[in-house]
């Protein structure tokens, strides 16, 4: 959730909840009415590490695991309010043993074309539903199709936590890394089956090394138009591959470029877990920080290289406090097509910049706002890895959860500034 997506924040937020700082948990609030609030439960790892935003189609929804099964709910931009349309569905619940980290941490929402996917893994393999909004219901998809069960080894952390699943067009894929290498799959509606597309391709196997979490918790996939591509950190650098549709192949287009290697330090969880790539304007970029700061590529494919844009800024560095996992594990970037934007929670609140393709600068333009401050509780880890940038209809938003509930956000360009719109009361 880096997640998702992607920029990939869920991937960060997995990280947090294996190697993160030990979870606070504050004292409850007395706030009327069912809400995702600590005093609902939402403070439970388990139910707040679920919590995602995503767009489909015309519609913008955000959805999250609680004890007692799924919550859907759909924005309604006319009066700002998330509308609840599907509750305890799926029956995801503790009783059913949805509180396992090998199963709840896989929970994703994912786009393709009009239609909002939900995919899952259990114990007994992956599970695939689609919305209908129809009858406001998760349809169960590929019943007697269940790849990456407990029973083919997929409850392995450095496995199960590299599943992701993504829209390229009208397409739905899913990606995950055996201990062979890595698996592609691509819904096929007809036949209501995951077709097996590439196998063991790229080998990043656990005798080639790629149990390292450091190396495989960087695996993530981006689509542009009808594009897919793959990303991972190996120990002597980046690897880039696009997806050949017509050989169902990965093809390598850049190795150990950029070279953010163990030896140069990259092996830092500080830095390998910030690394993301997003499309934007037509092209491919990587970020991600390194002890000096912030670091912004574009990938060329006349020289087939990473192009450095932007080194060292922003300036998140080590000497300015941003080796705080606090901080650096809420940085994102996120594009709405055409402009590229960076977030990221400071000790004082949200900084966010806009990327300037004339100047190959980032430009500042919300600091502190919100004002998500460690003085407002906003370090506690149930509130910051909650953290999370959807774009819908070309507008951006900030969603996140503090101990009364969900609070959601859109940037006014106008004023540079983030607008509160609504705070969710999502029943349970």
């Amino acid at each position: 959730m880096k997640r998702c997506t992607l920029a990939n924040p869920r991937k960060i937020l997995f990280l947090g909840l294996l190697l993160g700082p030990p979870l606070l948990v504050p004292i409850a609030s007395a706030k009327q009415g069912p809400n995702w609030s600590d005093a609902g439960g939402w403070d439970d790892l388990t139910n707040f590490s679920t919590i995602q935003a995503v767009s489909a189609g015309d519609d913008l929804y955000l959805l999250a695991r609680s004890n007692s099964g799924m919550t859907t709910l759909r924005y309604k931009a006319k009066s700002n309010k998330w509308l609840p349309v599907a509750s305890n569905d799926p029956l995801w619940s503790d009783e059913n043993g949805w509180d396992d980290l090998s199963n709840y941490s896989t929970i994703q929402a994912v786009g393709a074309g009009n239609e909002l996917y939900l995919i899952a893994r259990s114990n007994f393999g992956m599970i695939t539903r689609r919305y209908d909004a129809t009858v406001d219901r998760w349809k169960n998809l590929a019943v007697d199709d269940l790849p990456f069960s407990d029973s083919t080894q997929w409850k392995n952390q450095s496995n199960y936590s590299t599943i992701q699943a993504i829209g390229v067009g009208e397409d739905l894929y899913m990606l995950g890394r055996s201990k062979s290498g890595m698996n592609t799959l691509r819904y096929n509606p007809k036949s209501d089956q995951w077709d097996e597309v590439a196998s063991n391709d790229p080998m990043w196997s656990d005798d080639n090394g790629w149990d390292d979490l450091s190396n495989s918790d960087t695996i993530q996939a981006v689509s542009t138009g009808q594009d897919l591509y793959l990303f991972a950190r190996a120990n002597s650098g980046m690897i880039s591959l696009r997806f050949d549709r017509d050989t169902d192949r990965w093809v390598l287009i850049a190795s150990n470029n950029p070279s953010w290697s163990d030896k140069n330090g990259w092996a830092d969880l500080a830095n390998y877990s910030t690394i993301q790539a997003v499309a934007a304007d037509g092209n491919l970029y990587m970020l991600a920080r390194s002890n000096s700061g912030m670091i912004t590529l574009k990938y060329s494919s006349d020289s087939g290289s990473w192009d450095t844009l932007s080194p060292d800024y922003p300036g998140w560095s080590d000497k300015t406090g941003w080796s705080d996992y606090t901080n650096y594990s809420t940085i994102q970037a996120v594009t709405t097509g055409n402009e590229l934007y960076l977030l990221a929670r400071s000790n004082y609140g949200i900084t966010t910049l806009r990327y300037n393709s004339d100047s190959d600068r980032w430009e500042n333009i919300a600091a502190n706002d919100p004002r998500w401050s460690d003085y407002a509780g906003w370090n506690e880890f149930s509130k910051y890895s909650t953290i999370q940038t959807v774009v819908f209809n070309g507008k951006l938003f900030l969603i996140a959860r503090d101990k009364e509930g969900m609070t959601t956000r859109s940037y006014d360009a106008t004023m540079d500034e983030w607008t509160t719109t609504s705070k969710v009361r999502a029943e349970h």
